[in-house]
């Protein structure tokens, strides 16, 4: 039987031999819904964006919930916000590329400190929005 020496090749290197391994970010995107928690205006120099956190169960009897953050500039939900229709409980669904997942944090004296909630971080991130707290169409 014949044997593929692949030393010398793309796969060898990145796959057979572990020193010089090179890992590559997957392209992990997620559908999330939930309902807004905190949503403010950013202004950076001459740019701005909304920074969204929305509150979701990942799982059923889930009490204090998951955050999801994210940042986006979309126009269209900037002239939303400036018009009061992104309230707090506002249901969202968001579809994006995980960035990071945390649930502790490093306080000023250096101590790890748990989260309230764990965080999650998306980007190119795609919103849904869905009924307002209180509307008569909301999702029951």
């Amino acid at each position: 039987m014949a044997t593929l020496d692949l030393s010398n090749t793309t796969v060898g290197r990145n796959n057979v031999n572990a020193a010089g391994y090179t890992v590559w970010a997957d392209v992990s995107s997620a559908t999330i819904g939930g309902r807004l928690f905190h949503c403010e205006l950013v202004r950076n120099n001459e740019s701005e964006f909304l920074a969204f956190t929305m509150i979701t169960a990942l799982q059923d009897g889930d009490t204090t919930g998951t955050a999801v953050k994210f940042n986006t500039n979309n126009a269209g939900l900037i002239k939303l916000f400036a018009g009061g229709n992104l309230p707090n409980g506002r249901r969202m669904t968001v579809i994006g590329q995980i960035k990071g997942v945390r649930s502790t944090y490093t306080n000023k004296d250096g101590v790890i400190v748990p989260l309230k909630r764990p965080e999650m971080e998306l980007k190119n991130v795609n919103v849904q929005l869905g009924a307002k707290p209180g509307s008569a169409n909301r999702a029951r």
